[in-house]
Order: structure tokens, then C-alpha cells, then sequence
């Protein structure tokens, strides 16, 4: 019996026609547009820097991920199978591929034949009544507090990671769509300042006795640090995802990084009061095993709510 009710073959096939092949949310297009243009840059930059070499197959296998992710993605959001799953899976591609072609970025604009600003940063320190080596001593005679700080240092980028999924299986769209945009809104003018000022943190200026060293085992090594000196006056050589470096002292993007965590897991009440603690050990931790200035910190939260209110204004504009 023909029932008048039930798709025919024609309106079944005029629905997938319309269907659209690609979608893609306001914020997420922002985000695409920010990767291309670092991307031209980088090419741009790698044509004229000839201390650079850049592992192009290695880059090419993250490209791949990055555009697996964001098919799986849009495969769930024009389906409609799942919203919130093409959520996590966009995000997660695009931040895989903003922070690659970010790294590669910073490291393209060495060598700086400018000096470093941490002479006069930890003059700053010493002006507030901070110590750096006498700060990572008392640290080292505290082992496990030491360890418990090291891991939360450690922890910020499996923290975004968590949180983009989270928040992404949960819908919570707006706080996902704030963890995406507030990092290039964030890291982009952060390193432009480190191009005019560059700066390494306080291993360019005190140096730990092999004693402490071995007491504290810090995260970032001494030797870490003068691998970082030797790429800002030589040039950063090979390029690779194996071994690139965190270049910028001045802000700690790592503290801003704990503040955009912590703020951002108030979209999922099982992640927010766990991340406070986590990340208030990233505090200390960032001093002790990422090699910063005090001041380095008080300016990554500078930076983070600077961040935070760029992010909502853009936002609100959407």
C-alpha cells in the first residue's frame, strides 16, 4: 500500500542533495584561517633562513593526523551521528595542527642576534625579594614535594587534552570553543614580544652546581637552557617534533597554559576542582623544573587574562 506519509526515493535523494559536504563552525574557521597564515609564514621564513632544516616527513605524518581527526569529525557532524564527538575530534585537530605549525614558526625566526632579557628579569626577581638558586635548593632538600611538582609541570598537555575531549563528548561548546581560540589570541602576540626580547628563563643566568642538579633533576636541564643560547645566536638547525624546544622564558606560556586549563574545566565539575590543585603546583613547578624567573609567571597570568578577555570579546561577536 502506498503510504502518503513515507519518503519517496526522490525526496530521500533530494535531502542528501542538500545535505552540505563540509561543515564548519565560526570559531573553527577562525582557527583555520590563523594555521594557514602561520603556515605561509613558515614557508616564507623557511626559504629565507638557511641555518633551518625542517623534517618534512615527520611534519607530514602530524598534517595527516590532524586532517584524519578533523575528517573523522566532520564525517560525525554531517552525518549527524553525533555532534559532541565531531566537537572533540575537530578540536583536537586543530589544536594538533596549530601547535606544530606554531613550534615550527618560533623556531624559525631564530637566530636573534638581540640579548636576552634575563639579566634584567631576574634583577626583578631579586627587587621582589625572590632567589632563583636559593628557591631550587630549598625544593631539592623536599624530595617529594620536588617529584609531585615535577609531574604537575609535566601534566599540561595531556590536561588539554583530556579537557578537549571532555568538554567536546559533553557539548560544552562554549568553553571548548574559548580552549580553541584563546591559544593562537594568546600565543601568537607572545611570540612576536620574544622576537623583540627573547628571553630563556633563569638558567641563561644562574648556574646550579652539579650537586643541586642531581638533587633536584630538573626537567629542563642546564644543558637544555645552553642548547637553547646556542639556537638563538646559531640558528635552530634541524627542526624536527622530536626534539623541538620550548624557546620562550618571558611570559611562561606554561602558567598561561594552567590558567586556560583551570579556567576552561569549568565547563565539567569532575574536572575543575582536580585541575586547581594540579595547577597550583604547576606554580612552583614551572619555577623549579621549567627554569623560570618569578616574573616569568606573574606575566604568563598577565597574559592569560589578557587572553581570556580578547577571547570573550571575539566571542561575543560571533
Amino acid at each position: 500500500m502506498f503510504d502518503p506519509q513515507a519518503p519517496t526515493m526522490d525526496t530521500a535523494t533530494a535531502r542528501s542533495a542538500a545535505r552540505p559536504m563540509v561543515i564548519i563552525e565560526p570559531v573553527e574557521r577562525i582557527v583555520l584561517a590563523i594555521i594557514a597564515a602561520v603556515f605561509a609564514a613558515c614557508v616564507v621564513l623557511a626559504a629565507l633562513n638557511d641555518t633551518a632544516t625542517i623534517d618534512g616527513p615527520a611534519y607530514l605524518m602530524l598534517a595527516g593526523l590532524s586532517l584524519a581527526l578533523f575528517a573523522a569529525g566532520q564525517f560525525y557532524r554531517v552525518s549527524g551521528r553525533s555532534p559532541n564527538i565531531a566537537l572533540a575530534l575537530t578540536a583536537t585537530a586543530l589544536i594538533v595542527a596549530f601547535s606544530n605549525v606554531t613550534s615550527v614558526f618560533n623556531h624559525l625566526l631564530m637566530p636573534i642576534g638581540r640579548p636576552v632579557i634575563d639579566p634584567w628579569l631576574a634583577g626583578v626577581d631579586r627587587a621582589m625579594g625572590f632567589n632563583w638558586p636559593d628557591f631550587v635548593a630549598l625544593v631539592g632538600r623536599h624530595p617529594v614535594f620536588n617529584m609531585v611538582i615535577r609531574l604537575a609541570y609535566e601534566s599540561i598537555l595531556p590536561q588539554i587534552l583530556l579537557l578537549v575531549l571532555t568538554l567536546g563528548f559533553l557539548g560544552r561548546r562554549l568553553f571548548l570553543n574559548r580552549l580553541l581560540l584563546i591559544f593562537p589570541v594568546t600565543a601568537l602576540p607572545m611570540i612576536g614580544f620574544w622576537a623583540l626580547f627573547p628571553s630563556h628563563g633563569a638558567f641563561a643566568v644562574y648556574a646550579l652546581s652539579p650537586a643541586a642538579v642531581a638533587e633536584v633533576n630538573p626537567a629542563l636541564s642546564p644543558d637544555y637552557a645552553a642548547g637553547l643560547l646556542a639556537m638563538l645566536r646559531g640558528g635552530p638547525g634541524l627542526i624536527t617534533p622530536e626534539n623541538v624546544k620550548g624557546l620562550i622564558g618571558f611570559p611562561s606560556y606554561h602558567i598561561a597554559m594552567a590558567m586556560i586549563c583551570t579556567y576552561c574545566a569549568l565547563g565539567s565539575r569532575a574536572l575543575f576542582w582536580p585541575l586547581v590543585v594540579v595547577n597550583i603546583l604547576v606554580v612552583p613547578g614551572s619555577i623549579v623544573h621549567g627554569g623560570h624567573h618569578l616574573v616569568d609567571l606573574i606575566a604568563g597570568m598577565l597574559l592569560f587574562m589578557a587572553g581570556l578577555w580578547a577571547t570573550n570579546r571575539i566571542l561575543a561577536r560571533l
